[in-house]
């Protein structure tokens, strides 16, 4: 199953770039907003390093005390400076070591500023006072963001392998369905243009050896009508072919759906199957709504094939509810065949002796399919055969109890 792996890995690299990518922006995005978080910190820390300077002249003691505590429980900074921004003329000088020029121009007209030294990040505010007006720097290392940075990768990290692994195997088991199911399809085309291939080939030889004998010598009148009455017979065989290889064709493809549907009673159909070898028993009728051409060509295949598997034997037809059943005492199927009953040109070993080109019970399925009607066979060899179809009822049963009498040979 190489095919599978390749197919695996390729949808396993395409949904695992997908995540990286989605994960990639989450940790973008939350980095970036935990460090806005801890900037608001830093200003926060800085305002208190401010008031607890220069407020406590100002603040009753109980504020002041709380904002002693509240300052203890906010960052603990590595470093902080207060500059007096009136008076010292090394002012620029000092906060060029932080900020650039822009940045202070900007913090001497009172907005805060956020800046990096070496791994730490700070801040810088400009703190109005009746003392005067200062600017107030501190700096910490965001201990925050690095926790969180490691948390999402642990996360994602994890979130990734086992989303690697569970779309690697994910997809290769859908890749082997899918691979088996194409396998099979083709088989089954290769089977089915095989056995095409094989039905026309038969009377097309027959033709052509009838041809080739005729020609060796001068004939009688009689012998060249006996000999166009052979080829007439086989164009007759290679046109029956060809016209239940197109209508088997049709079904597949599902345009006999666009033919006229209509409602009628079942019987309707099973009773023109009633003759001295066929006994019809109609316990419960009901409506359905198919083409009914199409439908008499489903249920006549089935019988007439387990008439020509039962010979003289009798052939019974019941429906009952929504249920019909074909049974007949023929030659009966193989357990190891039956599984095949329903494929084009399958012909069990035990019906070779019977006419017939392998099309018909692959017709009728199809058919059948198109109404949602469900098929199966049962059968023992040499005690018969019984074909049961299970209608899907679209209208109410009509019970008619009509119960008629049943013709048997």
């Amino acid at each position: 199953m190489k095919t599978a792996k390749k197919i695996a890995l390729i949808y396993s690299c395409i949904a695992v770039c997908l995540v990286l990518t989605a994960g990639l922006f989450i940790w973008f995005f939350v980095s970036k907003y935990s460090v806005n978080v801890f900037y608001s910190l830093l200003e926060q820390k800085a305002m208190s390093v401010a008031m607890l300077k220069y407020e406590k002249d100002e603040l009753p003691e109980d504020k002041y005390e709380n904002l002693v505590l509240k300052s203890r429980e906010n960052l603990a900074i590595s470093e902080e400076m207060i500059l007096d921004a009136d008076n010292d003329a090394m002012l620029e000088e000092k906060l060029g070591k932080y900020l650039n020029t822009n940045q202070i121009q900007s913090l001497l007209q009172g907005k805060n500023q956020h800046f990096k030294t070496g791994k730490q990040l700070g801040c810088a505010i400009y703190y109005q006072d009746n003392e005067g007006n200062f600017a107030v720097l501190v700096t910490a290392s965001n201990i925050y963001t690095e926790k969180i940075n490691k948390t999402i990768a642990v996360v994602l990290s994890c979130i990734l392998l086992f989303t690697s692994l569970m779309l690697y195997f994910a997809s290769r088991l859908y890749a082997i369905r899918i691979l088996d199911n194409k396998e099979k399809t083709y088989q089954k085309q290769k089977l089915f243009i095989n056995g095409a291939s094989h039905e026309i080939n038969n009377p097309l030889t027959a033709i052509s050896g009838q041809c080739e004998i005729a020609l060796l010598k001068d004939r009688s009148a009689d012998e060249y009508k006996q000999t166009l009455q052979n080829i007439y017979q086989q164009t007759q065989r290679i046109t029956d072919i060809i016209k239940n290889l197109l209508m088997f064709s049709h079904s597949q493809n599902g345009s006999m759906q666009r033919q006229s549907n209509e409602n009628f009673l079942l019987s309707e159909i099973l009773m023109q199957f009633k003759d001295e070898n066929v006994s019809v028993n109609i316990e419960n009728d009901f409506f359905i709504c198919a083409n009914r051409a199409l439908l008499s060509l489903a249920i006549g295949n089935i019988v007439n094939n387990a008439k020509k598997f039962s010979q003289l034997d009798g052939v019974k037809i019941n429906l009952n509810a929504d249920t019909l059943t074909i049974e007949d005492k023929g030659i009966g199927i193989r357990k190891e065949d039956l599984p095949f009953v329903f494929d084009a040109f399958f012909r069990a070993d035990n019906a070779s002796a019977f006419g017939g080109h392998g099309i018909g019970l692959a017709l009728s399925k199809s058919i059948l399919d198109q109404i949602n009607a469900k098929i199966s066979v049962s059968s023992v060899v040499n005690q018969g055969t019984v074909f049961t179809v299970k209608f899907v009822k679209k209208q109410k049963l009509q019970s008619f109890s009509l119960h008629r009498s049943t013709a048997k040979a």
